[in-house]
């Protein structure tokens, strides 16, 4: 097939793809699909998602991220796919698309289309590997979103072009750095490489097996509520409290306020708050904003106060066993039946010519 045939799509496979997912909708009506043909009506770029992917967006669609492998299929054509994080911190998959350029137009398009698929619902962060045009789009679709750089196409790009590098990286350092991101929850994505490993899962609702630490009550109330993974994150902060000393400096209108730091270093002292009215205890680290896991300090905090549990609004319910395990229903889309009948005459057409053309 020729280098333009490919840019284009041709004609039949085209006809095929839209055939099938006229058919899967009508046999499964909360799956979702839009297009758009140039002005040659050609097929120019098309965006899908099913329906689990629809009803996981809708616990799990706080954090995405969105990568574009380009032109790795057979037709030559940038492939994009918008993943998340589930409550065991595997990757998930929301949505594909594939288009035929990158212009900043074409992902808005992607993104609010993607916004029509699921509801409407915005996501609290997003991460990207960087493209301008990307990042043009997210500014107009989802103004006011977190939005950070991929940290393994940072450091690449660091490798090949130091000087310029640098330069680039000061002016969007809102993006990366970690004093900006801070604060703003990103569920552990760091990286659009999830984007490129959604093949790997795990099995899920295991308990974890481990040695209980110094805080037994913790860890046995946590095994029970969080996923091994979001265990397994908690237990490894467990263990980095026990170098921590902390002290009462200020008990007013129920709120408790506590310095902490490492023993004998006083160079780094972290503020911790308990709020008795809202059940939370407050770090000025922003680990639990940022990773959705108390971090060591209020930990400590939580020995100090002689608590037998991790209070109930510091377990984000999202790492919990249970998150996800609902009737969750997503809206079904109706069927236009003279479409489906001329997708499914184009497709009889295509296959006719197949047929004809093997008997040349």
């Amino acid at each position: 097939m020729g280098r333009i045939c490919r840019k284009r799509v041709k004609l039949g496979d085209a006809q095929e793809c839209l055939n099938f997912f006229a058919m899967k909708r009508e046999n499964e009506p909360s799956f979702f699909y839009k297009f758009e043909v140039d002005s040659k009506k050609y097929l120019e770029k098309i965006f899908w998602t099913e329906s689990q992917a629809r009803i996981d967006y809708d616990v799990f669609g706080d954090v995405i991220a969105f990568d574009t492998t380009y032109k790795k299929n057979s037709y030559d054509l940038p492939f994009f796919s918008l993943v998340g994080v589930n409550n065991h911190n595997q990757t998930i998959v929301f949505a594909f698309a594939l288009f035929n350029n990158e212009t900043i137009e074409t992902y808005i398009w992607i993104l609010e289309t993607f916004l029509e698929a699921m509801s409407g619902k915005r996501p609290k962060s997003v991460c990207t590997d960087g493209c301008q045009s990307m990042r043009a789009a997210i500014r107009t679709v989802l103004p006011g979103v977190p939005h950070r750089l991929c940290a393994w196409h940072v450091a690449r790009n660091a490798n090949r072009r130091i000087h310029p590098w640098i330069i680039q990286k000061y002016l969007t350092r809102e993006l990366w750095a970690q004093a900006y991101v801070t604060g703003n929850f990103f569920a552990t994505v760091k990286s659009t490489l999830r984007c490129e490993g959604m093949h790997s899962y795990m099995k899920r609702n295991r308990r974890p097996v481990t040695r209980f630490s110094h805080l037994r009550e913790f860890e046995e109330y946590v095994g029970y509520v969080y996923t091994e993974r979001a265990f397994a994150r908690f237990k490894r902060k467990v263990e980095r409290e026990k170098g921590l000393s902390s002290r009462l400096v200020q008990s007013l209108n129920r709120v408790r306020t506590y310095s902490v730091m490492r023993y004998r270093r006083p160079d780094r002292v972290l503020r911790v708050e308990v709020h008795d009215d809202e059940g939370m205890i407050k770090c000025s680290c922003r680990k639990l904003e940022t990773e959705g896991i108390p971090c060591r300090h209020t930990i400590n905090i939580m020995k100090v106060e002689d608590m037998e549990r991790i209070p109930d609004a510091m377990v984000l319910r999202r790492w919990r066993i249970e998150c996800g395990k609902n009737n969750a229903t997503v809206k079904p889309f109706l069927i236009d039946v003279e479409d489906t009948k001329i997708f499914r005459q184009a497709s009889l057409r295509v296959l006719c010519n197949k047929i004809c053309e093997g008997y040349k």
